[in-house]
């Protein structure tokens, strides 16, 4: 198993530790996103011993997985479903904001108290645009759960946030309807 550093062209090394490692033939690599030497090396041992579970036929849950690369997995599962282009955009987008907010760019990292504090932050948008975030995420991690990929679902303990109708119905009255009949061309 190997952490390291790339080297740029300028001699330097970057910031962010990459690993590579075999295991029973197979090559895994990649980069940690960790800037931090011990940090890398814990993600990769993770990354090791689910490489090993998942060889023994044990479920391996994907807290350490990417969301965005989650996400475009959920996408095209959505995709197969036969949901629309528009709504696989509009669900990708609500991902991509919830885990921007919180703070977040693994699966672990997204729990119920990252979700409200990314929600929280997304108080100034209406209510429905709130709960349509939560819902995409909740959709994520309903299906990560059905696939045995996470262990809970951080959106189930998150109230939907309640739909306060500010506007009413009501009938034009008779002036109102004559002066928008005359306006009619």
């Amino acid at each position: 198993m190997r952490v390291y550093r790339k080297p740029k062209a300028d001699g330097s090394k970057s910031a962010v530790y990459q690993y590579e490692f075999r295991y029973l033939g197979a090559r895994y690599r990649g980069s940690t996103r960790c800037t931090d030497e011990t940090a890398a090396l814990a993600l990769v041992q993770k990354i090791h011993e689910d490489a090993q579970r998942k060889h023994a036929g044990l479920p391996v849950t994907d807290d350490t997985a990417l969301l965005a690369d989650v996400t475009r997995e959920y996408l095209v599962e959505l995709a197969r479903r036969g949901r629309t282009e528009t709504y696989q955009r509009a669900i990708g987008a609500a991902l991509y904001v919830v885990a921007q907010e919180a703070g977040v760019s693994t699966v672990g990292e997204l729990d119920t108290r990252a979700l409200r504090r990314a929600l929280g932050r997304l108080s100034h948008l209406a209510p429905a645009t709130i709960n349509r975030h939560r819902g995409a995420v909740h959709g994520l991690y309903r299906w990560l759960y059905r696939e045995d990929r996470v262990d809970s679902n951080p959106a189930a303990r998150v109230a939907p946030v309640e739909l306060v109708r500010t506007r009413t119905n009501r009938a034009l009255t008779d002036d109102e309807l004559r002066r928008l009949v005359s306006a009619w061309p």
